[in-house]
């Protein structure tokens, strides 16, 4: 359990981490939901309250652009508690539930320190989801990097802030370029 964070339940206040990795978890339906995992978050005296935390890949995390790992960031977040299901370790099986601390709605997200960026992604062009450089296709839709390269797409070059979308709308427009739904002429 984070004891430190449990000192704090229900309090919002100003923390820093570093950029770990992105990552994906399933969603109810349609594309899994891109996150973030940040570690060694601090207060901002510089008492650490945890050793990593995952965070929703929001519309926040987004507008600071594609982060590399080291990256140092500030945001304000409140703490609160959930439920998870414990580990039984004599019998190795999932029992009963444990009440653990985390930080939630993070917002006035703010880099400050940026590494030098480094080619560290293979950022897929069909979706945009930023894999890892070892990938071989894309966690996000599953299309292999090789036939990106063969089919050669034609890839828009759009400023970050106006790419904003809704979660529909990216679906769809997923859905309109590997055919499964035609768009109306």
């Amino acid at each position: 359990m984070r004891e430190k964070l449990k000192l704090r339940n229900g309090k919002r206040m100003r923390f820093k981490g570093t950029f770990d990795r992105y990552g994906l978890k399933p969603a109810y339906r349609g594309l899994p939901l891109e996150t973030v995992c940040l570690k060694e978050i601090q207060d901002m005296q510089g008492e650490e309250v945890t050793d990593h935390l995952w965070f929703n890949h929001t519309k926040g995390f987004k507008v600071l652009g594609l982060l590399c790992p080291g990256d140092r960031i500030a945001f304000d977040a409140r703490v609160g508690a959930y439920t998870k299901r414990a580990r039984v370790e004599e019998e190795e099986e999932w029992g009963g539930r444990q009440v653990d601390y985390h930080l939630t709605r993070p917002t006035k997200l703010k880099v400050l320190v940026r590494v030098s960026p480094r080619d560290i992604y293979t950022v897929c062009e069909k979706c945009g989801f930023a894999n890892r450089l070892t990938a071989e296709w894309c966690r996000r839709c599953g299309v292999p990097f090789e036939q990106l390269e063969e089919q050669q797409l034609e890839v828009e070059v759009v400023d970050p802030k106006l790419r904003q979308m809704t979660l529909e709308d990216e679906f769809m427009s997923i859905m309109k370029s590997i055919g499964a739904v035609r768009s109306k002429a």
